[in-house]
């Protein structure tokens, strides 16, 4: 995966940067869903804000823990989440890449079939998760696919932090709404 950075205007505000798959493309690739994936990203451990560009090549109906078995259409997908953690970005993105046998999160379950295009980030001390949610709620082009996805921290809420695009999601259009808010 390459590095990308792209900087907003204003210091004040969080710079928000990408990472790259060179190959954006699954098809007759070394990386394919379910394989073990690189961790060798070059990611801060910093404390910060993420969302992970996915997509998925062809349907498949899929069980995610406690929230049940949902059908998962080909397309791409944004997942958001934080790292505030032990390891800040670095250590979270590196787990959700990795193969994982025994899932945590929602996603780990998501990412044994998705394949990682990008990782979109910004390095913060505050956390930026409910407003990039709320974003891609907002957006005509995302539609969320299954309820409380990644959520199940905010008990009483039905936001998902999964989204489903039917083209691949432009991270210029994305930076430019952030640097909006």
């Amino acid at each position: 995966i390459k590095y990308a950075a792209r900087f907003a205007s204003s210091s004040e505000r969080p710079v928000l940067r990408r990472i790259i798959e060179p190959d954006c493309s699954p098809y007759g690739r070394n990386l394919t869903a379910g394989m073990p994936r690189t961790t060798d990203i070059q990611l801060p451990d910093s404390k910060g804000t993420y969302v992970l560009v996915l997509e998925v090549s062809q349907l498949k109906r899929m069980e995610i823990g406690r929230l049940g078995t949902f059908s998962i259409r080909p397309g791409f997908y944004a997942y958001v989440g934080s790292a505030f953690g032990l390891g800040g970005l670095r250590a979270r993105v590196n787990h959700h890449l990795e193969a994982v046998v025994a899932p945590h999160w929602h996603i780990d379950y998501f990412m044994g079939f998705a394949v990682p295009l990008e990782v979109w980030f910004a390095v913060s001390d505050r956390k930026l998760e409910r407003d990039w949610v709320e974003l891609l709620e907002q957006a005509p082009q995302f539609r969320c696919p299954i309820p409380r996805f990644g959520s199940s921290d905010y008990h009483r809420s039905r936001t998902s932090h999964l989204f489903f695009c039917k083209r691949r999601p432009s991270f210029r259009w994305f930076e430019q709404r952030v640097h909006e808010v």
